[in-house]
């Protein structure tokens, strides 16, 4: 199973992303079962209806729309984080995480709780976490 990022799912919708084309004919050819989590799923959500990502960002309802219609077309799971993630992942974070690189850590850690060992992202970030091999789509 490969889990997907946020910078991927959004790049999979907005035609305008500079890897629309290129995310999207992997995320269709690819054969392993695809995942995400629900802290991306905010994410997508959040970067969606953002007046400052984009000029025309969607309404709430569209945005959902679109994420459930994603969700559907390419049957990714969502998983959730165990209650007490950050308890239970302190053997695993390495050191500088902190700020920002907490959302990332979560989702590379539900990941890691779930079997996934590899995730799509166009965020050198994951690359901290030896628990997880994470890689560009192409």
């Amino acid at each position: 199973m490969i889990g997907i990022d946020t910078n991927v799912l959004v790049a999979i919708c907005v035609l305008e992303h500079e890897h629309h084309a290129k995310v999207k004919n992997w995320v269709s050819s690819v054969g392993d079962p695809l995942s995400t989590t629900l802290v991306n799923t905010s994410e997508f959500l959040r970067l969606l209806t953002h007046p400052r990502v984009f000029p025309k960002p969607l309404k709430f309802r569209d945005a959902c729309n679109m994420l459930d219609e994603l969700i559907n077309a390419y049957d990714l799971r969502v998983f959730s984080s165990s209650f007490n993630w950050w308890q239970n992942g302190l053997e695993k974070i390495p050191s500088g995480v902190g700020g920002n690189s907490i959302f990332d850590f979560q989702i590379a850690y539900t990941f890691f709780e779930n079997g996934v060992k590899r995730i799509s992202t166009f965020d050198n970030g994951f690359k901290r976490y030896s628990f997880i091999k994470s890689f560009e789509p192409a």
